[in-house]
């Protein structure tokens, strides 16, 4: 609902209507990829600033969290916050497997 979206993206939209004149109605319209680019291009380089824009999309979602039953192809395509590189990774894991979690250590062991 309208409601339910309201109080997901209140944190980065609070947020953008604090350190911009942008107009209110301007960013009621705007969905989670927007408000992220547009804090982001309000000040890239500053650290501080970057933080502050993360803290707001954690909690964007923890605003989203819950059980969704849908097709898959309505559920794996998501707001995934604008322009950014990613890596995607996929590979199977069955029962009683810890391949995922290996994976995670490995990739962890690389940095």
């Amino acid at each position: 609902s309208a409601d339910e979206r309201s109080k997901r993206l209140k944190p980065l939209a609070s947020l953008l209507q604090e350190n911009s004149d942008i107009d209110p109605s301007q960013v009621k319209q705007m969905d989670f990829a927007e408000l992220r680019d547009k804090l982001i291009s309000l000040n890239p380089l500053n650290p501080e600033w970057v933080s502050k824009i993360n803290e707001a999309e954690a909690e964007f979602w923890v605003n989203s969290a819950g059980i969704r039953i849908d097709y898959s192809d309505k559920i794996l395509g998501f707001e995934c916050g604008g322009q950014q590189w990613v890596s995607e990774v996929s590979f199977p894991v069955y029962d009683g497997s810890v391949s995922d979690i290996d994976f995670v250590f490995e990739l962890l062991s690389l940095a």
